[in-house]
Formats: structure tokens, sequence, C-alpha cells
């Protein structure tokens, strides 16, 4: 059986449960944050999505001006000290597991993911109990049918129920979601292929030959200095310093205005610097084909 084991708002327990607080602001900074605190974690018991999202920005945010000397928060033994404490906590944790025969298969900044034998289900669950009362601090469970990671950044999770928790280069920014307006579009049909591939068994080629959204086999990339279209009969045009591409039949490439060096990545790239609306009678299907097989391949994944 595979389980997330994630700790409860893990920095900043840390900072309550051990007083921690910047000596020029004294213990009323105590009282402030963990009022904010106590108000996300009861927002996300409830439910209420958005004010616990929000209210973590606000709880991140001031952990990190830990570190940040123009801050009135800063305090970098701080920072130092609550970062250090976390790492040799789930290290403890992972020690203990470990040592039971029960393997620790990924480990974050604050959780651990657990490959357990079912046998041994009731041994796990006594000692992350028992490292709770340890430390004080509260473990979340999630269990996972399927966990396929290239490392702790890029990684998809499928639960018992179906759903799904993605992170890094496996989340499908479908447009829809806020997430996506923090990513730039990078050919996100490989990703949505791999996805139901390893989701619903449709295979690569299927998804990819039969997708019909232009955006989806786009890349945007910023360009320091402006770039350069070379185009397969010598031609040039420039494209400016944010460019947005697609792979096409086209062997041409994409080189630095200011150099001439080779923009990575770009062989075959077609400009589209205005939004196509219908797929390119060009476009190169078979390159996001090989593309998605590349990218399995760096999950150790034979397609």
């Amino acid at each position: 059986m595979l389980v997330d084991k994630d700790v409860t708002s893990y920095y900043p327990s840390i900072i309550l449960g051990l007083g921690l607080y910047p000596p020029q602001l004294g213990k009323d900074f105590l009282t402030v944050y963990k009022g904010i605190v106590d108000q996300r974690v009861q927002a996300k018991k409830n439910g209420d999505k958005v004010t616990a999202d929000s209210l973590k920005i606000t709880i991140n945010g001031s952990f990190g001006k830990f570190g940040n000397r123009h801050s009135i928060l800063y305090s970098p033994q701080l920072l130092i000290q609550v970062t250090l404490t976390g790492q040799l906590c789930l290290l403890m944790l992972a020690e203990r597991l470990e040592a039971a025969g029960i393997s620790v298969v990924s480990g974050n900044t604050d959780g651990v993911v657990i490959k357990c034998p079912r046998h041994l289900q009731d041994t796990m669950q006594a000692i992350t109990h028992q490292w709770e009362q340890d430390t004080g601090m509260e473990l979340e469970e999630t269990r996972y049918a399927a966990y396929i990671a290239r490392d702790v950044n890029n990684y998809i999770a499928i639960k018992e129920d179906g759903s799904t928790k993605e992170k890094g280069i496996l989340v499908f920014a479908d447009g829809k979601s806020a997430r996506s307006l923090h990513k730039n579009p990078s050919g996100n049909v490989v990703i949505y292929a791999i996805r139901r591939w390893l989701l619903e068994g449709v295979p690569l080629r299927d998804t990819i030959d039969n997708h019909m959204v232009p955006a989806d086999f786009l890349f945007v990339r910023k360009v320091s200095g402006g770039c350069v279209k070379v185009w397969r009969d010598g031609r040039t045009e420039y494209l400016g310093g944010n460019v947005r591409w697609y792979y096409g039949t086209d062997t041409g490439n994409m080189i630095y205005a200011k150099n001439g060096f080779l923009v990575a990545d770009t062989e075959g790239a077609v400009p589209a610097m205005e939004m196509p609306q219908e797929i390119p009678q060009d476009l190169n299907r078979e390159w996001y084909y090989q593309r998605a097989i590349k990218t399995l391949a760096t999950m150790g994944i034979s397609y």
C-alpha cells in the first residue's frame, strides 16, 4: 500500500511549538501568528478552500520573510532553525520506518510517501503515532493507488478514489484552473496524452493524433535579447523577446538576435505570434508523440 503522510502546517507548527519569534518583535508575534494558523486549519477542515489557500500564502510568506533583510520579520537564524528542525524530524520518521522494514519512496519539505507491506500497516501507524507524540506535530494521511514520479518535484499520484494529485511537468495546464496562470504553455498536449495513458489506458498516439485544440500544441518562452526565426529557405524573421511557437514540418531553427546562437529546443519550431484558431496544416504531431515517449522515459517508464 502507498501512503502519503503530510505534516499539518509543518513550519508554522515548529514555530509555534518551539515558541520561536523574531527578537525585534517579541512574543506578541506568536499570538498573531497562531491566530492566523488556527484560522487556516479550521477553514481547511470546513472545506473553505478560498480562505485556506489565501491564509496559506500569508503564513508561508511570513516564514519566507525571515530571510528577507528588508522585512520587519527578518531573522536568518530563525529561518535556519525552523528549516533544519523540520528536515531532521522528517529524517527521524523515515529512519524509524525503514528500520521496521517499511520503505520511504519519497520525501519533501513537509511529508513522506510510504510503501508499506499490508502486514506491517499497524506497525506503520504505531510509528507515525509515536512520532506525532514525540514532536507535537499532526500527520494527515492520503492513500494512493499509484505513484508515478520523475523526482520529488515532478509526479502524479492516483488516489484510491480515482482523483489525482500532481506537481511539476505532470500538471496539465488546461487554462481553466488558477494554477494554469502560473505556467507558460509548453506543449500541454504531451502531458494530456501521458495522463490519459496512465489513468485511462488510452494510447499516446490516439490522443495526440486526434487532439484538436491549437493552444495545447503551443510553447511560449522569453528569449533574452530577442529571437530570430531562420526558415529552411534561408529567410529570417525577427520575433521579439517573447516567442510563441508550435512544432511543424519546417526544419528551420530559432536563434538569439544578439549572438546567433540556437535557442534551445527550437529545431522545427514554427512561429505562432498570433494565436491560431485552427490546427495548422504543417503541424508535426509526430514530434509531440516522440516528446511524450521521452518524458515517460525520464520517469523510468518504457513505452
